[in-house]
């Protein structure tokens, strides 16, 4: 009944990009309200990237692309932001349609990212890429997207940031359940990084790390 078991225990953990925050080779969260700058902060790790630099811990990391897939920013505003974080050109490419992250369009996901050597993937918000799950608020549902998709950062080594708004109704929860859905969302991630706005100073961000699970 178990014939098609797979066991991942030949692809070690990989600490890459933004250390230990961001894991390579893993789904990663990212969790916020709108317009408060998560945006920017991707492509921050994306121009790193694209420099071989991670200027957080001043060390080198492996010099790689990026790919955003995004339903939200205007693909001139995302380049121009890019180019102010000292990305470098080439290294950044947009798609602005949305996929099923399901059967054939993962697929051809990971063909993508093994054929231009993308060492980063980002879908913004992760939700616009889930149009098909039944209820969010579903671990089995959830996990029908989520599983495959970490199958495909495991294999090729690329870290996949999935990014969330925080549910504007949700202001009673921990900063890591803002979001809303089922737990499985912060479950099956290998780390989350929630940004919010400082409860006492106005115009303040903080960003904080809420999961990491080797």
């Amino acid at each position: 009944a178990f014939e098609d078991v797979e066991d991942f225990d030949y692809l070690p953990p990989v600490f890459g990009i933004f250390g230990q925050f961001l894991r390579s080779g893993q789904i990663n969260l990212l969790d916020a309200p709108e317009s408060i700058g998560k945006t920017k902060m991707v492509l921050k790790w994306a121009a790193n990237m694209s420099n071989g630099w991670c200027d957080y811990y001043d060390v080198e990391i492996p010099k790689k692309k990026t790919l955003i897939f995004t339903t939200e920013d205007d693909g001139g505003d995302i380049h121009e932001s890019y180019r102010e974080c000292k990305g470098k050109e080439g290294y950044l490419k947009i798609y602005r349609d949305v996929v099923d992250l399901r059967g054939d369009e993962l697929k051809k996901l990971e063909a993508t990212i093994r054929a231009n050597d993308f060492g980063l993937v980002v879908f913004d918000p992760l939700l616009s890429y889930m149009h098909g799950v039944s209820d969010i608020n579903s671990a089995k549902a959830v996990n029908e997207y989520l599983v495959p998709i970490r199958k495909v950062a495991m294999e090729t080594g690329c870290c996949i940031v999935n990014i969330r708004h925080f549910n504007k109704t949700n202001f009673e929860v921990p900063r890591a359940r803002r979001a809303g859905g089922s737990v499985q969302f912060n479950s099956c991630h290998r780390s989350q990084i929630v940004i919010d706005w400082h409860t006492e100073k106005k115009g303040v961000r903080v960003c904080t790390h809420e999961r990491s699970s080797n």
